[in-house]
């Protein structure tokens, strides 16, 4: 670790961290907090004392990648502590968390994700690293880390973590079968759905091209056509105006018609990696990690299974986990330069190799690691979805879709494009139906 701990010492000396009085309280919300924790002066602060360090549901299978990073911290800082929790994760959690922030009793150190960054900035419960830590965006891949700031906040309130840039596998066998040249998989997301037709025409139900349910594609999917689905100003849904779409919804209300995706999947959150894994589905999941999966448990299927670029118009999706640095916090500087520690190129290459995990960082030179760039690391499509996945994240940016589309937004919509595909309404009747319920739902979370 002596070049992280190098490093550390650097980027601490550059933070100002390095005044140990705090110059009084002030408050936000209900909360007496540090005063060095608002304004626009850079923070100050001697790393020492003890903070809490709070995951979400990485603890049980992580633990040998923590702690070792915790323990290099505290060497590097003596008199500093650090208490490790976890949290689960469940459809509470963004709750949960603003309860404790109402509360004064957030972590030190939290990880969260988009919707909780979302929910915390607007309740300005989140320091400011632009103000308070001027350079904490350099090690970042400079696209996700232009795109990650909230809207509003008038700065980064999160630090970009974990994620997986999305790349397309599929079963080569079932591809000749259908007719499809498993040299030339789709180069868009309207050629991909023909191709699903074709699969259909060919397969006679045997197997099909991927499961009905369109929910969980339906913003990677938009964001690769470069659909427009946001006003200019970002303030409502404009989506069922986009003439791509409607073509798209189109071909999906086909394939459903035509059998080419298995009915009974259409309400349904079945993970493709089941059926994939059954020689049923010529497309997988577009997760990485899911191949790992293949590997281990259908090992017959995994030497059919490639992989190729996800047909981006737009460019890569960021889609990932967050660390932030609550304002209630009471360590500030130690709170801060952990954050720091934990993110840093070093460890977050170490966590990527972790075998038990599959996930990318999002800093620039952990990318150039030859973990990423030579498919040799590890066997067939594995190895090569890491560098597929690692090329799309250069230039990965937040979709500013995602920062509007809350969960129940999706609901609402996905239901309407179900009706859609099963005919109970027309393309048309669905988009605006769906459009004007998402709008109904981002009114009332202004």
């Amino acid at each position: 670790m002596g070049v992280t701990v190098a490093m550390l010492t650097v980027m601490t000396a550059a933070c100002g961290l390095s005044d140990n009085s705090a110059s009084g309280a002030a408050k936000v919300g209900n909360c007496e907090v540090d005063e060095r924790t608002v304004g626009d002066a850079p923070l100050k602060g001697e790393v020492k004392g003890k903070i809490t360090f709070q995951t979400t549901n990485l603890k049980k299978d992580f633990s040998g990648y923590f702690q070792p990073v915790i323990d290099a911290f505290e060497k590097q800082h003596p008199g500093t502590e650090i208490e490790w929790i976890d949290d689960p994760g469940d459809a509470e959690f963004t709750q949960k968390l603003v309860a404790k922030a109402n509360a004064c009793r957030l972590p030190d150190v939290v990880n969260i994700n988009i919707e909780t960054a979302m929910a915390l900035t607007r309740s300005d419960f989140l320091l400011n690293f632009d103000k308070k830590v001027p350079d904490a965006g350099a090690s970042f891949i400079p696209s996700i880390w232009k795109s990650v700031e909230i809207p509003g906040s008038e700065g980064h309130t999160v630090l970009p973590w974990y994620w997986a840039p999305e790349v397309l596998t599929y079963n080569t066998e079932l591809a000749k079968k259908a007719g499809l040249d498993p040299a030339g998989p789709p180069t868009s997301v309207l050629d991909w759905l023909d191709q699903a037709a074709q699969v259909a025409r060919k397969s006679g139900g045997k197997y099909h091209a991927m499961l009905a349910n369109p929910r969980t594609v339906t913003l990677s999917h938009w964001n690769a056509m470069g659909a427009k689905a946001l006003s200019s100003d970002g303030k409502s849904f404009v989506f069922a105006d986009d003439p791509q779409v409607k073509q798209w919804l189109t071909k999906w209300k086909e394939l459903y018609q035509s059998g080419a995706v298995p009915k009974d999947t259409l309400s349904s959150d079945e993970d493709p990696s089941i059926r994939f894994s059954e020689g049923k589905l010529v497309w997988g999941s577009p997760n990485p990690s899911f191949l790992r999966n293949v590997q281990q448990n259908s090992p017959k299927l995994y030497p059919k299974t490639d992989v190729a670029p996800y047909p981006f118009a737009g460019g890569a999706t960021y889609d990932g986990q967050y660390i932030t640095v609550p304002k209630t916090s009471k360590n500030p500087a130690t709170a801060v330069a952990f954050a720091r520690f934990l993110l840093n190129p070093e460890n977050q290459t170490n966590w990527s190799k972790d075998p038990k995990v599959v996930v990318f960082p999002t800093t620039t030179d952990s990318l150039k690691d030859p973990f990423f760039t030579s498919p040799t690391n590890a066997p067939g499509a594995f190895g090569k979805a890491r560098t597929v996945a690692a090329e799309a994240a250069v230039g990965a940016e937040l979709d500013a879709l995602k920062l509007k589309w809350t969960p129940v937004i999706g609901e609402k919509v996905n239901a309407e494009f179900q009706l859609a595909m099963k005919g109970d309404k027309s393309v048309d009747q669905a988009l605006k139906a769906a459009q004007d319920a998402a709008n109904t739902v981002l009114g009332q979370t202004k």
